[in-house]
């Protein structure tokens, strides 16, 4: 099993309380979506999580880089 795999079961179990995770091939890689709203995609074995504004201050004051796909 190649690592995005890998990391897709893992998203699945530990999230399985939002509701059941489905993941589906997307841009060379995985979008996981929980009632068709997609929230993280997996590339390379990362787990990227879809955020919004709301959350910007807690990725700022982590230091945490933003994907950007520009």
């Amino acid at each position: 099993m190649d690592r995005s795999k890998r990391k897709i079961a893992e998203a699945k179990q530990r999230l399985a309380q939002l509701g059941e995770v489905q993941s589906r091939t997307q841009f060379g890689g995985y979008c996981l979506a929980v009632e068709k709203t997609v929230f993280a995609v997996v590339a390379q074995g990362e787990l990227y999580l879809r955020a919004c504004e709301e959350v910007q201050s807690y990725i700022v004051e982590r230091k945490m880089t933003p994907l950007s796909l520009s």
